[in-house]
């Protein structure tokens, strides 16, 4: 009788037994996939320093921007700003402004933008001014 419950826990035992190995497994092979994953982060975040960022504010008075239309004082903030232009910074020169006013000025800003053949687009919000002969 008392023969029973013991290999019971032995059977328990043994399952216990496999289970700790599968797991040790899985974490095996997530130590390893961190420790890539570490790389990469490592390998991206090095590069990303290297890469010098155009000053994209550069000291625009948004009062030199007033009564100019949106076209031509997205092409004013590119043009002084080395070609570049990251939406973000445009809207809130142009919001400053005045020229736009209210809640849909990102949405002008995309708008043109997109239709316009001067501007293309190099990144989520960053735009290169292209040239008026073609580049």
């Amino acid at each position: 009788m008392q023969q029973l419950p013991l290999e019971a826990l032995v059977a328990e035992s043994d399952s216990l037994g496999r289970k700790i190995e599968r797991l040790r497994k899985a974490l095996t092979e997530a130590e390893h996939t961190h420790d890539a994953m570490q790389v990469v982060i490592k390998h991206f975040s090095d590069q990303s320093q290297n890469v010098v960022q155009p000053n994209l504010d550069s000291g625009i008075d948004p009062e030199h921007l007033r009564g100019m239309d949106l076209g031509s004082a997205l092409i004013h903030i590119a043009e002084h700003n080395n070609g570049q232009l990251r939406s973000t910074t445009a809207r809130k020169l142009l919001e400053a402004s005045e020229i736009l006013t209210g809640p849909h000025s990102a949405n002008a800003i995309w708008t043109f933008l997109q239709s316009s053949e001067r501007f293309e687009k190099v990144a989520r919000g960053r735009y290169r001014l292209v040239d008026a002969e073609g580049d």
